[in-house]
Order: structure tokens, then C-alpha cells, then sequence
């Protein structure tokens, strides 16, 4: 990212009106380097000794700059009287110029060479629809099993203290070791962190709980903002994180057939009702599930699938169920008996 536009994301942050991407990309480029820090607080530090009065919000940044330096560049008796009848808007005006072109100052000689900024890179969307599944290969050698319907984005080079990605939806990942380089999961306000070890996320943005489970090593998980303690889990633990309340539930174990089993093709189901098992079937096959004369009936269903296509799955469940199946490219009908 160049430095003009990571100004202006800051100046966005300091003033109050950043959106959610402002607030990504702003975490990634504070995430790069420890320097990138120092700027930010140096900033940040330069914006706090403002005037109160001054509301950045309305200011145009080139504007500011245009007019300001109009006003700054008039003869010598011109200034002297300028200065001694500047009313209190020009102040606000003088104020505002003065941070921005400080901003613009230490970043300018605290913005890393071209050969340094070149190492950064932009971020990395991976994604998947519905019936696919992909692995990711990240250049620190680790892996991510990432689940239909999800997506990841991620710096293609960790070039600093902390390794970060972001993610929606579900993904499994075998982190490689490196004790100087936390390794960092993004995901529905959470922050998972591990160093070596291999753990399952589950944030589909439908469902009412994020899952983290741990299938080796250790990791932590806390909130994104606040400061509650962290949850640490062990080795075959898991926990969930409610979307509704905002807290954690207990630690527990999981069935790693049921959690994991996804990434090595198993379709599985636990005692899982008529919503359930559409949402699965659609998101596994990448298709449209209609359901018939399925009102009232009381489904609980359990099974497991290793490597079996549509056909074969409709035909054992209808048996166990009662249903009759047509498929029809991307659409099934299920019609209860």
C-alpha cells in the first residue's frame, strides 16, 4: 500500500469516519511492522494535542491544503496584516493543515524504501462456493483446509512479528512452527492465536456460534476489543463463542470426526433436523434443496458419508427417512413419504 493511501485510512481513523474496510486495512498495515506502529502512535499523538473546536469531519484534505497555502504565500506586508486579522475559522484551518502536513511529514520519512514497501504485498482473497473445498499453501509453510462456502484473505508474505489472516465461514489449519511469529485467526470479532499447532474454525455468519477446536498444540482465544482474558485450549478441547450474547461457553471435548472430518471428505450428521441437513447437503454438493411434505415431522437424523457423491447419499438417507429424491443438475426435490 502506498503511504498517500494509508494516510488518508488514518486520518479516516483519527477523525472518526473510517468504515470496516478503513478498519482492515489499517490492522493489516499496523500487523507488517512494529514500525508501522511508531508511526501510527506518533500520529495519533499529534492528533490528541489538537484544538477541540476543530471539526475534521468537514474538512477537504486537498482543500485545506490549497487554501492554507494560498493564504501563506502572500507578500510580506500582506502577511502582517493577515496575521493580525486571521479570525478564528482561518485558526481551525492553520490547526487542521499543520496535523495534516505533519501526517504527511512522518510518514513521508518513516515510510519504509521501495525495495522494503515491495515485500509487503496486498492482501490475498481465497474463496469457495458451495460444493467446493480448496487447501492453501502459505509461504511460512503452513496449510488451510478451507471449507465451501468461505473465504480467507491474507498477506502473501508474513515479513514481521505476527502472521495474520482473516476469515469468514470454515477452514482447518496446520500452523508451522515459529515461536517469534504468533499466528493469528480474524474471525467474527474473535482473535485465535497459536504458534505451532493445527485447530478448527467454524464462523459461518448464519449459525449462532463461532467454534474453535484444537486438534494439537495449544492456542488462545479472545475478543477482538476489550480486555476479558483469553480462553486457552488444550489439545482435543473446544469452545464455542455465542454471536447473541458475546461470551464464551464452556470447554469441551468434540468428536474429531464430526469437527475435522469435512476436510478429508466426510459428510457427517448428528442427530441433525430437516434445516440441518439441507443447509449441509446444499453447501456440500453445491446445490439447491427443495423439500415436500416434510411439515410437522419430527427429524433427527445420524450418519456418516466418507467420499460418497449425491446419488448415493440421498438413496441411504431416503431409505432410514422416508423420502423420494429426484436430482436434476444443480436442483434436488426431496419428497417425504
Amino acid at each position: 500500500m502506498k503511504g498517500k493511501e494509508i494516510y488518508s485510512v488514518i486520518f479516516r481513523s483519527l477523525n472518526g469516519t473510517w468504515s470496516e474496510n478503513d478498519k482492515k486495512v489499517l490492522e493489516h498495515w499496523l500487523s507488517i511492522s512494529a514500525h508501522n506502529q511508531i508511526i501510527y502512535d506518533k500520529l495519533s499523538s499529534h492528533w490528541k494535542k489538537a484544538p477541540k473546536e476543530i471539526d475534521f469531519s468537514i474538512l477537504n484534505q486537498d482543500e485545506v491544503r490549497e487554501r492554507t497555502w494560498h493564504k501563506l504565500t502572500i507578500t510580506n506586508q500582506a502577511q502582517q496584516h493577515f496575521f493580525l486579522k486571521v479570525s478564528l475559522s482561518m485558526v481551525k484551518y492553520a490547526a487542521a493543515i499543520l496535523i495534516l502536513c505533519t501526517f504527511g511529514a512522518i510518514i513521508l520519512f518513516n515510510w519504509p524504501s521501495n525495495k522494503e514497501t515491495n515485500h509487503v504485498g496486498e492482501l490475498i482473497n481465497k474463496s469457495n462456493v458451495a460444493g467446493r473445498k480448496s487447501t492453501i499453501y502459505l509461504s511460512d509453510g503452513s496449510v488451510v483446509f478451507l471449507n465451501s462456502e468461505s473465504e480467507i484473505n491474507y498477506n502473501p508474505l508474513f515479513t514481521d512479528s505476527t502472521r495474520i489472516v482473516w476469515l469468514k465461514g470454515e477452514a482447518f489449519f496446520q500452523v508451522a512452527p515459529n515461536a517469534e511469529k504468533p499466528f493469528l485467526v480474524y474471525t467474527n470479532n474473535l482473535i485465535v492465536q497459536a504458534i505451532g499447532t493445527e485447530f478448527n474454525v467454524n464462523a459461518f455468519d448464519q449459525n449462532p456460534n463461532t467454534r474453535i477446536s484444537l486438534s494439537e498444540g495449544k492456542v488462545s482465544v479472545r475478543k477482538e476489543k476489550g480486555d476479558s482474558p483469553a480462553v486457552i485450549l488444550n489439545e482435543g478441547e473446544q469452545v464455542g463463542f455465542s454471536h447473541a450474547t458475546g461470551t464464551f461457553g464452556n470447554i469441551t471435548q468434540y468428536d474429531r470426526v464430526e469437527v475435522e472430518g469435512w476436510r478429508n471428505g466426510v459428510l457427517y450428521f448428528n442427530k441433525s433436523n430437516i434445516y440441518e441437513i439441507e443447509k449441509k447437503i446444499s453447501a456440500w454438493y453445491g446445490v439447491q434443496v427443495h423439500i415436500k411434505n416434510a411439515a410437522g415431522l419430527d427429524i433427527s437424523y445420524s450418519g456418516q458419508f466418507d467420499n460418497q457423491n449425491l446419488e448415493n447419499v440421498l438413496t441411504s438417507m431416503g431409505f432410514v427417512l422416508n423420502f423420494e429424491f429426484e436430482i436434476d443438475a444443480r436442483s434436488v426435490k426431496l419428497n417425504f413419504k
